[in-house]
């Protein structure tokens, strides 16, 4: 199997579905997406949606592209095995979906992503959530379902505006009494 890598570079002009999205959901472009330069037509400070889902993406190589606003990231169905480097600088995304991934932990910088709402993990092979998730005030919706969890730390007390939590399939034992603490809890799946 081929492993592909797709290169994010400064001088990319993006090809932005009505103006703000880019759609590289099953590129049917022959070859792997090794640069998104022919895709491209206006600057990446346009989009708002990012889709590359169902692509056969192992690596992410991005220098210094400038999604500054950016709010959803989908990157699904990929076999990817690590967050993308890339993602640390979305200053102004509001949904990171990499599910159906092969990813093992989530980095420490998911903290810096502060106007992060909705981070859907599901079907990938992380073992914990860090304490820098609980760090995310804004976050709404948490969906780690599938994964190796077994421990949910108190600290998701910390989680203010969660509104819906997922954690089915994890083999989490017991539930912290500070989850009460959660207000704006209106959906809490857990097996």
């Amino acid at each position: 199997m081929q492993k592909f890598i797709l290169f994010l570079t400064l001088n990319l002009y993006f090809a932005c579905l009505s103006q703000a999205e880019l759609n590289l959901v099953k590129n049917t472009k022959p070859g792997p997406i090794l640069s998104l330069d022919s895709a491209l037509k206006v600057g990446p400070e346009l989009c708002q949606n990012l889709l590359l889902n169902q692509n056969n993406i192992h690596e992410f190589k991005a220098q210094a592209v400038r999604f500054t606003n950016l709010r959803n990231l989908y990157i699904q169905m990929t076999k990817l095995e690590y967050f993308p480097a890339f993602i640390r600088t979305l200053i102004s995304i509001r949904g990171l979906y990499l599910n159906f991934n092969h990813i093992k932990e989530i980095p420490f910088w998911i903290s810096e992503l502060s106007d992060l709402e909705e981070l859907d993990l599901d079907e990938n092979k992380i073992s914990a959530i860090p304490y820098d998730v609980f760090k995310l005030s804004n976050l709404r919706r948490l969906s780690i379902k599938n994964n190796n969890i077994n421990e949910l730390s108190k600290n998701i007390g910390k989680l203010s505006q969660l509104e819906h939590l997922d954690l089915r399939g994890n083999p989490i034992d017991k539930i912290p009494s500070q989850i009460s603490r959660l207000q704006h809890l209106e959906t809490t799946l857990i097996d």
